[in-house]
């Protein structure tokens, strides 16, 4: 990306004044400068972001997370060789510590365009995994056309982790399901009927349409990194 003249003007990210001017020259990647006129400081579009002080373009950052989240068999060295192929050099421990800063930015986002677009009928299950030498129950529930509802880490497996799991679920869906599918743990039925409704219905002991289990127990790699020990709840 090159300035010019067509790019809209930014507020100043330091005092959020709109007195704002493009300047001629660009960062070393390639991308806009500017200067405020009201606290008289410069800035760039990733000044005040996350992304701010990248070597590389934001686009490459969330391809390598596109790497390490998405395809669960590439290992931080494998994913910094792939990229070095392409000419983009950096080390396995870049790619750690890129996802350790911006995976949690990816979750939001995901989560964000997920609110509101689940189906009417949860199948809900836990499964005790390790995460970074650390065990821990993984919550998780699936609407019936596979799509993720929700899913939580706690240490324990007890009434106010599922209580805690199917709120966050509810706020997610922003309407209760008419239909829960869980195993028989003793916690969900006096869960499901406080937090989401006792018009739900809960059917124990049967998944109708989703083998919940191994969909979890297959994708655990997947979706469990270290950086997400950081959000474990207790």
């Amino acid at each position: 990306m090159k300035p010019n003249s067509h790019i809209e003007l930014m507020h100043c990210p330091h005092c959020h004044s709109s007195l704002t001017t493009q300047l001629k020259r660009a960062t070393s990647l390639g991308y806009p400068t500017f200067y405020c006129r009201e606290c008289l400081s410069s800035f760039n579009e990733g000044t005040g972001t996350r992304f701010n002080f990248l070597e590389v373009f934001t686009d490459i950052v969330f391809q390598v997370l596109m790497g390490r989240l998405r395809y669960k068999m590439m290992s931080l060295r494998d994913v910094a060789d792939f990229f070095l192929l392409r000419g983009c050099e950096f080390t396995h421990e870049t790619v750690r510590h890129w996802e350790e800063r911006f995976a949690p930015l990816v979750t939001e986002q995901l989560r964000a365009k997920r609110r509101g677009t689940m189906g009417r009928n949860w199948h809900v299950d836990e499964t005790f995994i390790r995460v970074k030498g650390r065990w821990c129950y993984l919550y998780r529930a699936m609407d019936e056309d596979g799509n993720l509802v929700n899913s939580l880490l706690r240490e324990q497996r007890d009434m106010e982790s599922a209580q805690v799991f199917f709120e966050q679920a509810l706020e997610m869906a922003q309407t209760p399901p008419n239909r829960v599918v869980t195993d028989r743990l003793a916690s969900y039925p006096r869960a499901i009927s406080e937090v989401l409704s006792e018009a739900v219905i809960h059917e124990p002991g049967s998944c109708l349409i989703i083998p919940l289990s191994k969909s979890i127990g297959g994708s655990n790699t997947a979706i469990i990194r270290p950086w997400a020990l950081g959000r474990l709840s207790r």
